[in-house]
């Protein structure tokens, strides 16, 4: 995995170590990064494990002109539990296999 992060950063236009996603500091960080590189359009988010930290501070980029492409919490809850996305399906009548227990 290492070796992958490694890759990344050397082809990557710009890049920047971060603190942990579940650091005190991470939505901090993240915000001022982006004031600071003056991406005040679009933050885009590409590792799932993001998004619900992201999402419960998205409001905290938008008042600062950046739009972060981030479901609502809620959503985000539904769609990484498997038991709440099928219940989620089957409320909202999408045609689904039937679950074989």
């Amino acid at each position: 995995m290492e070796q992958i992060v490694r890759y990344a950063l050397k082809i990557a236009d710009k890049s920047v170590l971060t603190p942990l996603i579940y650091d005190g500091n991470y939505i901090n960080f993240l915000l001022k990064y982006c004031l600071n590189k003056i991406i005040f359009k679009l933050y885009v988010i590409i590792v799932d494990i993001d998004l619900p930290i992201l999402a419960k501070n998205k409001q905290k980029f938008a008042d600062n002109g950046i739009t972060v492409v981030v479901g609502d919490f809620d959503f985000i809850q539904t769609c990484n539990d498997k038991w709440l996305t099928y219940n989620f399906f089957i409320k909202n009548k999408f045609l689904i296999p039937l679950p074989h227990f």
